[in-house]
């Protein structure tokens, strides 16, 4: 599987290289850049934390979940804390909480920002 970080920096550095950018984009993509540098490093020395996990946007939060590249993980419904494993899709792109019912994340479509509900805790 294919790392969508490693993948995001190799896609935006050529785009700064090969100046398919405006000029003023390149500070929005090195910065987009450096983000993703700092989740691959926090993944590969095991240290993203919960607490710096809530700090990444939500579409950060998705590509990580997606990617399967946190390892040794339990996902878990922020509302009643029951495991996510396999939440069920309904109709419209939602992910609802098996348990509650509570919105785990939507599909907005169009590269918009797609909200994150979720949390997650190191498997004992």
């Amino acid at each position: 599987m294919k790392n969508i970080f490693k993948e995001r920096i190799k896609l935006y550095t050529s785009f700064i290289k090969e100046n398919k950018i405006a000029p003023i984009s390149i500070p929005r993509y090195m910065k987009k850049i450096e983000e993703a540098k700092e989740i691959l490093r926090l993944l590969k020395e095991d240290k993203m934390t919960l607490s710096k996990f809530n700090k990444l946007d939500d579409d950060n939060k998705w590509d990580i979940y997606l990617s399967h590249i946190l390892k040794n993980v339990t996902w878990y419904c922020k509302s009643c804390g029951i495991d996510q494993d396999k939440p069920r899709r309904v109709i419209d792109g939602q992910l609802i909480c098996n348990n509650c019912g509570n919105e785990l994340t939507h599909r907005t479509g169009g590269g918009q920002h797609d909200p994150f509900y979720w949390d997650f805790e190191e498997k004992i």
